[in-house]
């Protein structure tokens, strides 16, 4: 598994951070989705994450989710799982043949 990228290294030292990315408004989405990937939500745990069978039965099911959502931040949590899960099978794919 591949860890979502979510800090950039510093630019001259180790107390000068790079200030573009700190700003950069995607900075909490990418953060709270390496969190996700690292820990994804036990509804996965019965599909196997690492084949495109099982990615695409969890980004179906996130879609469902999504798709039917009773708030703004159930559809936040639900757009996070569903991205992740997206970028699982774009993994995949970059090994398939």
């Amino acid at each position: 598994m591949f860890d979502i990228i979510t800090i950039r290294k510093h630019k001259d030292s180790e107390n000068d951070y790079d200030s573009e990315f700190e700003n950069n408004p995607d900075n909490d989405y990418m953060k709270m989705s390496a969190e996700i990937d690292k820990d994804p939500p036990a509804s996965w745990n019965r599909y196997d994450t690492n084949t495109l069978e099982g990615i695409n039965k969890v980004i179906a099911m996130e879609y469902q989710e999504l798709s039917s959502f009773k708030s703004i931040p159930d559809y936040r949590k639900n757009l996070l799982h569903l991205g992740v899960a997206l970028l699982r099978a774009w993994r995949i794919t970059k090994n398939a043949k």
